[in-house]
């Protein structure tokens, strides 16, 4: 199974017990959070508007709306993490 074929992407961003497994290939990695060094790359430019694609349940673009004050358009493949996409956003928001 390759990580990276799209038919085991498609299951895996399914639902959120998927996804929680996908990125448990990522726990216990030493080195710095990729997700926090998006965001500080995103920081330094300071955009006004921003497209995250593969935003997945959509935290990382919460954060850098709610952080740096730009517009964000976040898209998935997946249905499912649309959806918790637009959960998060309005949670965030309210």
């Amino acid at each position: 199974m390759r990580l990276d074929d799209p038919d085991v992407v498609r299951r895996e961003y399914a639902n959120e017990r998927g996804l929680s497994a996908r990125a448990g290939v990522y726990r216990g990695v030493a080195g710095p959070d990729a997700r926090d060094l998006a965001f500080e790359a995103v920081r330094e430019v300071r955009p006004s508007r921003v497209l995250e694609v593969g935003c997945g349940p959509g935290k990382n673009a919460a954060r850098i709306r709610d952080e740096l004050g730009a517009d964000v358009v976040a898209l998935d493949l997946s249905p499912r993490m649309v959806e918790l996409a637009i959960f998060v956003a309005e949670k965030a928001a309210a």
